[in-house]
């Protein structure tokens, strides 16, 4: 487990979510920009991932 600020975790998925590929490779395996662009209101941003024993896909819409 790492350590690390709340603002800094919003900070990384807001404007670098790539970067949570590095931190966390074993759990956070992509990150992709399907619309618009990172860090702004509307964008459509997926990522893949594994949570226990699943490989999951999640769709991120920011509102803020």
């Amino acid at each position: 487990m790492v350590a690390i600020a709340p603002e800094k975790v919003h900070d990384i998925i807001r404007h670098n979510p790539h970067e949570m590929v590095a931190i966390a490779p074993e759990k956070v395996h992509d990150c992709e920009l399907h619309e618009g662009e990172r860090g702004v209101v509307g964008s459509v941003v997926s990522w893949h991932f594994t949570y226990g024993t699943y490989h999951m896909t999640y769709l991120f819409l920011p509102e803020f």
